[in-house]
């Protein structure tokens, strides 16, 4: 069922605040649903690319996107849900390359 019926809409009794009114937080929610849905995708993407936004896109640190994922969270699967426990590979400063990308 929609979250307005129609009929609270065109209805020429109902006064203009009691249609509005849970019209439009329910606007926003979708809104900012849909913007964290884009923003979650794209930083997926990143993670399994092995790469930031900062980044020109030649992907020198793409490894795959299993290995990629181990280095930001470590070999433990239990932590790639729960980031809090992750531990990930490296010293944080110096990364593996790929071999398309090895100096």
């Amino acid at each position: 069922p929609p979250l307005v019926p129609l009929r609270m809409v065109l209805s020429p009794t109902q006064d203009v605040q009691s249609t509005v009114l849970p019209v439009l937080p329910s606007g926003v929610d979708m809104l900012a649903a849909v913007a964290l849905t884009l923003f979650c995708g794209r930083h997926v993407w990143l993670a399994l690319r092995n790469t930031t936004t900062l980044e020109p896109r030649n992907f020198e640190y793409d490894l795959g996107w299993k290995a990629n994922v181990e280095q930001l969270f470590g070999r433990r699967r239990l932590a790639w849900l729960i980031p809090l426990l992750a531990e990930g590979t490296g010293d944080g400063i110096h990364w593996a390359r790929s071999a398309d990308h090895q100096a």
